[in-house]
């Protein structure tokens, strides 16, 4: 057994399933967390394999602070939660949920943070977001993403960072059929096209 597991079993007699929210309390979290159950929080946010409605005020404050070290570790969690829905099939709760709280704006601000970290964590979110024709779709309604998005893929010496600027662009132009093809004049699909 793992010493962490085995002090905190034997510090608390009594195990409390479920909080008074309805989640997990925090005794099953650290359980599940330090027997490394598949169930159990990740170790960098502590959130699960989806987000609910619940989660999103924290989110909105933690995006909203625009500190770069604070990002990272939410943009982590939005990017890593998009990527397992869309390896499992799911019905893309997660990207419902941050369009319905209106986090997209804060999303795409985080993509002007200093921190290329941010903002590839920021891209790999958008990405898997936009995989959904209606978030597409909000994305290419706005002028403010595709500036922002077209500034990264011009100005980062990052080729990472290009090239996922790039994909997100191509995300969009193919599932936002809103009619907005270019921005200044530039196509908005991938010059590997």
């Amino acid at each position: 057994m793992i010493p962490a597991l085995e002090m905190m079993l034997s510090a608390s007699a009594v195990v409390d399933a479920v909080s008074l929210s309805g989640r997990p309390s925090l005794w099953t979290q650290c359980a599940a967390f330090l027997s490394c159950d598949l169930g159990g929080p990740y170790v960098c946010t502590g959130h699960g394999r989806t987000l609910l409605s619940d989660d999103m005020q924290e989110v909105r404050c933690v995006l909203a602070t625009r500190l770069p070290h604070v990002l990272i570790s939410v943009l982590y969690t939005l990017s890593r939660i998009t990527y397992i829905e869309m390896l499992d099939g799911a019905t893309f709760t997660s990207s419902s949920v941050v369009v319905e709280a209106s986090l997209l704006p804060l999303l795409v601000s985080s993509l002007e943070c200093e921190s290329d970290e941010a903002r590839h964590l920021a891209l790999l979110a958008l990405s898997h977001l936009a995989c959904r024709a209606p978030v597409a779709t909000l994305l290419a309604k706005d002028e403010d993403v595709l500036r922002i998005i077209y500034a990264i893929r011009r100005d980062s010496t990052w080729l990472a960072l290009v090239q996922q600027a790039e994909d997100v662009l191509k995300l969009i132009n193919e599932g936002g059929a809103s009619g907005i093809f270019s921005y200044d004049g530039m196509p908005i699909h991938s010059s590997h096209d």
